[in-house]
């Protein structure tokens, strides 16, 4: 269980994960890998004192990634 500042972080690591990939024109794989290494980073920090299970970080991306192109598609 998370606190809710980690629980924030890992949302906006998610949300920039997202966003930067999509304007890099890559999919949703390389969204995981960023946002890995953006919590990595949080982690050397000390910001970041938990980081989700691999499956749970690739079905939020996977979640935001979704979510992104509904959005941006006008279907919401």
């Amino acid at each position: 269980m998370f606190g809710l500042d980690t629980a924030i972080a890992i949302h906006d690591d998610v949300e920039a994960a997202v966003a930067q990939a999509t304007f890099e024109g890559k999919g949703p794989k390389h969204a995981i890998a960023i946002a890995q290494a953006k919590m990595d980073a949080r982690s050397k920090e000390g910001v970041l004192t938990a980081a989700p299970h691999p499956f749970a970080l690739a079905k939020a991306v996977y979640k935001a990634w979704s979510k992104a192109q509904r959005d941006w598609e006008g279907w919401d």
